[in-house]
C-alpha cells in the first residue's frame, strides 16, 4: 500500500496561519485624518489600547495588535499619545470673530466652526474624557459688566453651532472673559476686531 505524504499540506496550512495573523496585526492600527484651517491634512497615528489595564498587568492579556517588542525582546503595550494629539488639535483650532456689539456669526465664522467641529469630533472619539472650553471675548469699549454678558453670549452662540455640527452636547464648558484678556491692546479697529472673538480649546 502506498504511503501518503502530508508534509506539503501541513506547510500550506502553516503559511495560511501566518498570513491570517499578519492581517490581524495590521487591522489593529489606524490613523485619524483631520483637515486643518489651511486645507492640509493632519495624520495622527493612533494605536488603540485598553487604558484600564494596570501598568503591571501581564501583556499577554493585551491584543497582539497593541503589543510592541522592546530592544530587550520583552513585549510592552503601545499607548495612545493623548498629549500630542491635544497639542496638535489646539494648534489647528480657529478663533471665530464677531462684529461690534454683536454675537451673530458671519459665513466665515460658521465655516471656521465647521472645521473646528471636525477636529473636535475626531479627538473626542479617541479620548472621550476630554473637555472643550469655549471662551467669549470682547474689545475694550463698554463697561466690564456689559462685556462679560456679551462675551458669554458669543461663547454660547459658538457652542450651539458646534453642537449642530456634531460635537457632543455634554463636553463643552463656556466661560466669558469680557474685555479682560485682549490679544491686541492698541486703540484702533484692526486691533479691536481681533479681540471680539470666541476661542476654543481642548483640555
Amino acid at each position: 500500500m502506498l504511503g501518503i505524504d502530508r508534509s506539503a499540506d501541513l506547510g500550506r496550512n502553516e503559511n495560511m496561519k501566518k498570513l491570517i495573523w499578519f492581517a490581524v496585526l495590521l487591522a489593529g492600527c489606524r490613523q485619524h485624518h483631520w483637515n486643518t484651517f489651511d486645507g492640509t491634512e493632519l495624520r495622527v497615528p493612533v494605536h488603540r489600547v485598553d487604558l484600564d489595564v494596570p501598568p503591571a498587568a501581564d501583556t499577554a492579556t493585551l491584543p497582539s495588535a497593541v503589543v510592541a517588542e522592546s530592544p530587550g525582546g520583552a513585549p510592552k503595550p503601545v499607548v495612545p499619545d493623548r498629549g500630542g494629539a491635544v497639542s496638535t488639535v489646539n494648534g489647528a483650532l480657529e478663533d471665530v470673530y464677531f462684529g461690534y456689539d454683536r454675537f451673530d456669526l458671519s459665513t466665515e465664522a460658521l465655516d471656521a466652526l465647521r472645521r473646528d467641529a471636525s477636529l473636535l469630533c475626531a479627538i473626542l472619539a479617541e479620548f472621550p474624557g476630554l473637555r472643550v472650553v469655549i471662551e467669549g471675548h470682547c474689545d475694550e469699549r463698554g463697561s466690564a459688566e456689559y462685556n462679560l454678558g456679551l462675551g458669554d453670549r458669543r461663547a454660547r452662540r459658538a457652542e450651539a453651532v458646534l453642537k449642530e455640527f456634531g460635537v457632543p452636547a455634554d463636553v463643552a464648558d463656556v466661560i466669558s472673559y469680557g474685555k479682560e484678556t485682549p490679544v491686541c491692546t492698541e486703540a484702533r479697529e484692526e486691533c479691536w476686531q481681533k479681540n471680539r472673538r470666541a476661542h476654543i480649546q481642548v483640555k
